[in-house]
Protein backbone atom coordinates (compact mmCIF):
# COMPACT_ATOMS: atom_id res chain seq x y z
CA UNK A 1 0.00 0.00 0.00
CA UNK A 2 1.27 3.24 -1.15
CA UNK A 3 2.21 5.51 2.14
CA UNK A 4 0.39 9.37 1.38
CA UNK A 5 2.38 12.79 2.11
CA UNK A 6 -0.02 13.03 4.99
CA UNK A 7 1.39 9.42 6.65
CA UNK A 8 5.06 10.28 5.91
CA UNK A 9 4.76 13.75 7.54
CA UNK A 10 3.29 12.11 10.26
CA UNK A 11 5.72 9.74 10.94
CA UNK A 12 8.45 12.66 10.30
CA UNK A 13 7.30 14.56 12.58
CA UNK A 14 7.04 11.26 15.26
CA UNK A 15 10.48 10.69 14.77
CA UNK A 16 11.69 14.19 15.58
CA UNK A 17 10.31 14.02 18.95
CA UNK A 18 11.16 10.31 19.28
CA UNK A 19 15.35 12.26 18.43
CA UNK A 20 14.34 14.96 21.22
CA UNK A 21 13.28 12.54 23.37
CA UNK A 22 16.77 10.44 23.38
CA UNK A 23 18.08 13.74 23.68
CA UNK A 24 19.42 13.27 19.91
CA UNK A 25 19.47 17.05 18.79
CA UNK A 26 21.37 16.70 16.23
CA UNK A 27 18.75 14.21 14.46
CA UNK A 28 16.26 17.12 15.39
CA UNK A 29 18.24 19.67 13.29
CA UNK A 30 19.31 17.31 10.69
CA UNK A 31 14.74 17.13 10.04
CA UNK A 32 15.13 20.47 9.74
CA UNK A 33 15.20 22.81 6.33
CA UNK A 34 18.36 24.68 6.26
CA UNK A 35 15.98 27.94 6.32
CA UNK A 36 13.70 26.78 8.94
CA UNK A 37 11.28 29.64 10.60
CA UNK A 38 11.50 28.45 14.16
CA UNK A 39 8.50 30.79 15.93
CA UNK A 40 8.09 31.04 19.74
CA UNK A 41 5.82 34.23 20.28
CA UNK A 42 6.57 35.67 23.78
CA UNK A 43 8.04 38.81 25.41
CA UNK A 44 11.00 39.87 23.43
CA UNK A 45 13.96 40.33 26.67
CA UNK A 46 13.63 36.52 27.15
CA UNK A 47 15.74 34.87 25.10
CA UNK A 48 14.00 31.64 25.09
CA UNK A 49 10.99 33.29 23.00
CA UNK A 50 11.45 35.08 19.49
CA UNK A 51 11.35 33.96 15.78
CA UNK A 52 14.88 32.42 14.55
CA UNK A 53 15.73 31.22 11.12
CA UNK A 54 18.02 28.81 10.07
CA UNK A 55 19.09 26.08 11.62
CA UNK A 56 22.03 27.60 13.89
CA UNK A 57 19.63 29.88 15.10
CA UNK A 58 17.58 26.68 16.18
CA UNK A 59 20.00 25.33 17.74
CA UNK A 60 20.18 28.26 20.56
CA UNK A 61 16.59 27.12 21.17
CA UNK A 62 17.91 23.87 22.65
CA UNK A 63 20.99 25.18 23.85
CA UNK A 64 18.29 27.52 26.19
CA UNK A 65 15.98 24.63 26.98
CA UNK A 66 19.39 22.66 28.12
CA UNK A 67 20.31 25.58 30.33
CA UNK A 68 17.24 26.67 31.63
CA UNK A 69 14.72 23.43 31.73
CA UNK A 70 14.93 20.86 34.00
CA UNK A 71 12.40 18.99 31.50
CA UNK A 72 10.55 16.21 33.66
CA UNK A 73 8.04 15.24 30.94
CA UNK A 74 7.47 16.73 27.55
CA UNK A 75 5.51 13.97 25.76
CA UNK A 76 2.91 14.34 23.08
CA UNK A 77 -0.52 13.77 23.75
CA UNK A 78 -2.66 13.97 20.38
CA UNK A 79 -1.09 14.95 16.69
CA UNK A 80 -3.43 16.24 13.67
CA UNK A 81 -2.56 16.20 10.15
CA UNK A 82 -3.93 18.08 7.36
CA UNK A 83 -2.06 18.04 4.04
CA UNK A 84 1.66 19.39 5.01
CA UNK A 85 0.88 20.60 8.53
CA UNK A 86 1.25 18.25 11.21
CA UNK A 87 -0.24 19.92 15.08
CA UNK A 88 0.79 18.26 17.98
CA UNK A 89 -0.90 18.68 21.54
CA UNK A 90 1.92 18.19 24.31
CA UNK A 91 2.46 17.71 27.69
CA UNK A 92 5.11 19.84 29.48
CA UNK A 93 6.17 19.77 33.27
CA UNK A 94 9.32 21.51 33.76
CA UNK A 95 11.40 23.31 36.42
CA UNK A 96 13.47 26.66 35.84
CA UNK A 97 16.70 25.94 36.86
CA UNK A 98 17.62 29.08 38.10
CA UNK A 99 14.60 30.09 39.66
CA UNK A 100 13.37 26.46 40.98
CA UNK A 101 9.83 27.60 40.05
CA UNK A 102 7.56 25.32 38.25
CA UNK A 103 6.07 25.17 34.33
CA UNK A 104 3.08 22.72 33.63
CA UNK A 105 1.09 23.20 30.75
CA UNK A 106 -0.40 21.91 27.56
CA UNK A 107 1.23 23.22 24.75
CA UNK A 108 0.64 23.23 20.67
CA UNK A 109 3.36 22.79 17.71
CA UNK A 110 2.37 23.30 14.79
CA UNK A 111 4.96 21.92 12.34
CA UNK A 112 4.90 22.73 8.24
CA UNK A 113 7.06 20.46 5.78
CA UNK A 114 8.31 20.69 2.63
CA UNK A 115 7.97 18.53 -0.33
CA UNK A 116 11.09 17.12 0.55
CA UNK A 117 10.01 15.92 3.66
CA UNK A 118 12.06 18.80 5.48
CA UNK A 119 10.43 20.77 8.53
CA UNK A 120 9.89 24.31 6.85
CA UNK A 121 8.35 25.75 9.47
CA UNK A 122 7.42 25.52 13.39
CA UNK A 123 5.13 27.60 15.54
CA UNK A 124 5.48 26.64 19.27
CA UNK A 125 1.77 27.86 20.95
CA UNK A 126 1.75 27.78 24.57
CA UNK A 127 1.32 30.06 28.09
CA UNK A 128 4.20 32.24 27.08
CA UNK A 129 3.47 34.46 29.48
CA UNK A 130 3.42 31.85 32.51
CA UNK A 131 6.65 30.58 30.97
CA UNK A 132 8.54 34.22 30.62
CA UNK A 133 7.25 34.66 34.58
CA UNK A 134 8.73 31.56 36.01
CA UNK A 135 12.29 32.28 33.71
CA UNK A 136 12.34 35.43 35.12
CA UNK A 137 14.47 36.41 38.74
Amino acid sequence: MKQTATTRNLERVQAIYGAFGRGDVSAVLGALDPEIVWSNAGPADVDYFGTRRGREEVAEVFAILARDFDIHEFAPLQFFTADDHVAVLLSLRATINHTGRAVEQELVHVWTLGNDGLVTRMRDIQDSAGVAGALRE
